[in-house]
């Protein structure tokens, strides 16, 4: 992962922040992607990369997702967006897994190039179906609240990513609820920023949350920076008897 130059962040949800999954509802092998709505391709040895075209207003805050397809862990996505121009402004091969997320704020009015591709593209060697989605967002902020499933079924099961952008320096109150089974529960990670090695800096990573109801964290965010809340089904959560677990995460204003 490598950091360009411009206002914009990679990172790891979208009308109101967040990114809850919905069915792809049309094939696709590039050309005009539509905000808002998933397609589906397939990587092939011979066809590895797909070429859209997103057109965006100046200012717009647009969250790109592109992901291996429900159930399946064969392509190793990868996201490159350009200008107009075709100078590369952004791209991702890994903030979520196996898929690749970008949040992207559009300097300027027109139509930008997205690449989607796998890792390392004609060196890699992943092939497989892919779902996805460019979904124009608003962050969350103090007031926000943002609800999503967790499923036994990987078949439904994508990860929930939350945008965070404050305006300034401040200290606001993260809350986290679910209903979790004995066997069933979520992963919760916050991301932004980079670390000296171009890496993506965690701010918390919750895992072993079987016993975990609500949980309420006071986390220092940067003015400006683009931060990450992604949710997920935890790494050693199963769901043998539990099927579905509903979560909801509530951003406040610190107690003083």
């Amino acid at each position: 992962m490598r950091k360009l130059p411009l206002l914009l962040m990679i990172v790891v949800v979208a009308v109101s922040g967040i990114a809850v999954m919905r069915t792809p509802v049309a094939h696709a092998q590039g050309g005009a992607l539509p905000l808002n709505e998933w397609v589906e391709g397939t990587l092939t040895a011979d066809s590895y990369e797909h070429t859209y075209t997103v057109t965006l207003t100046a200012g717009d805050i647009v969250l790109i997702e592109m992901y291996p397809a429900l159930g399946t862990y064969d392509a190793d996505p990868a996201l490159k967006l350009s200008d107009s121009a075709g100078t590369l402004l952004v791209e991702d091969d890994d903030t979520v897994g196996l898929g690749a997320v970008i949040v992207f704020e559009a300097p300027a009015d027109g139509d930008y190039t997205l690449l989607a591709t796998r890792a390392l593209g004609a060196d890699g060697s992943s092939i497989g179906d892919y779902i996805l989605r460019a979904s124009q967002i608003t962050p969350m902020t103090v007031g926000s609240t943002t609800q999503t499933t967790i499923y036994s079924d990987d078949t439904l099961n994508y990860p929930s990513v939350s945008v965070l952008k404050p305006d300034t320096d401040v200290t606001w109150a993260i809350t986290l609820t679910q209903v979790p089974g004995p066997d069933l529960y979520a992963n919760f990670i916050l991301q932004g920023g980079e670390d000296e090695f171009g890496f993506q800096t965690t701010l918390f990573d919750l895992d072993s949350t079987a016993g975990l109801t609500s949980a309420t964290l006071n986390v220092n965010l940067t003015g400006g920076q683009i931060y990450l809340l992604l949710v997920q089904k935890a790494f050693f959560s199963f769901g043998l008897e539990t099927t579905e677990v509903p979560v909801t995460i509530t951003i406040g204003e610190a107690a003083q």
